[in-house]
């Protein structure tokens, strides 16, 4: 087992993160600017323009991932990309099945173009995936060997670019890897998407003193990991001296939780933080519910584990607790 000191080899080098205004790639940016890492934060978003507000070994960037040049620009300067930008919204995806390809398809094209063309040794891109790519498995429990069946629009072109990135690895213009993730929350920056980050939301309605909604008896199935320990398995990737060639890995906790038990631990924390009583509401399950929200799954990160050495850290219930402490201001567990 090759156990990597994520800190040491990542120090020092020229990183670029796209989507770094998101959920985890804002968590990412902090914790690699606190490795002394020199960072392109990229958005196709307004990026912060007050100086003062940024550290002098960050800069931001906009820039439109569907050109070949905007690659060009971040793959001239930078030695690993961190491609996290990302349209997730499968319902938008469903209905506007193109623009899904031209938002999350179409730049990985461009980068495989640009990388073609960039001189010296091929750069390190380590991609975020889903694990819904596996749609509806018969088995709970899910590992890197269960077969793919994406059923979802969004997950089809998330597929299509783990494929694009294995087969540039094979030609040998560039190192890279995909993660898929599942049920990633905790603290930080909103998600822009209002179908993601369900844990998150429900959350933060228990800290406000409002109701916990669940469809029907919450009985699904989840595997939640916490951002921190995402981050961890980003930074663990891109430190592998061999590369992940070309590979996608599955980043999970190993612990499935019903939607019902995940709800029950959000109220008990939220009462410990806040003195509030999170009531649970059971709702209709609504018209339309895409057949991929009512899977249950739990995922198993052995292969990664075995190659980095990386172990997810934060149970369900600690990571719930930091969140109710950091929105109550108090210390963190």
């Amino acid at each position: 087992m090759a156990i990597v000191d994520d800190n040491g080899r990542l120090r020092g080098q020229r990183i670029a993160i796209t989507g770094a205004r998101g959920f985890i790639g804002s968590a990412l940016a902090e914790r690699l600017q606190g490795y002394g890492c020199t960072l392109e934060l990229v958005s196709r978003e307004s990026v912060p323009q007050d100086p003062t507000k940024v550290a002098s070994n960050v800069c931001w960037l906009m820039r439109d991932l569907t050109k070949t040049e905007a690659w060009d620009d971040l793959l001239s300067r930078n030695d690993i990309v961190f491609h996290l930008s990302a349209h997730s919204d499968l319902y938008y995806a469903e209905q506007h099945p193109m623009e899904n390809e031209r938002a999350n398809v179409l730049p990985i094209e461009r980068l495989l173009a640009a990388a073609r063309m960039t001189k010296g040794a091929p750069r390190t891109v380590i991609m975020a995936s889903t694990a819904t790519i596996v749609g509806m498995s018969k088995q709970v429990r899910v590992d890197d060997c269960t077969p793919d069946n994406p059923i979802t629009v969004y997950d089809r072109g998330k597929k299509q670019c783990e494929e694009l990135l294995s087969a540039a690895v094979k030609a040998g213009y560039l190192n890279a890897g995909s993660l898929r993730l599942a049920n990633v929350f905790g603290f930080g920056a909103r998600s822009h998407n209002k179908n993601r980050g369900f844990l998150n939301a429900m959350m933060e309605k228990a800290a406000n003193g409002q109701p916990i909604t669940l469809y029907g008896k919450g009985e699904f199935v989840r595997d939640f990991i916490h951002v921190d320990d995402v981050v961890t398995a980003f930074c663990s990737a891109a430190a592998v001296e061999s590369g992940l060639d070309g590979a996608h890995y599955l980043i999970a906790s190993g612990e499935g939780h019903t939607l019902r038990e995940a709800m029950t631990v959000v109220g008990e924390e939220a009462k410990r933080a806040f003195g509030c009583v999170a009531r649970i509401v059971e709702v209709p399950t609504p018209d339309g519910l895409h057949e991929i929200e009512r899977r249950n799954f739990v995922g198993d990160s052995t292969r990664f584990e075995r190659l980095t050495g990386w172990r997810h850290q934060v149970d369900l219930r600690t990571g719930i607790r930091r969140f109710m402490c950091r929105l109550s201001n108090t210390s963190s567990v």
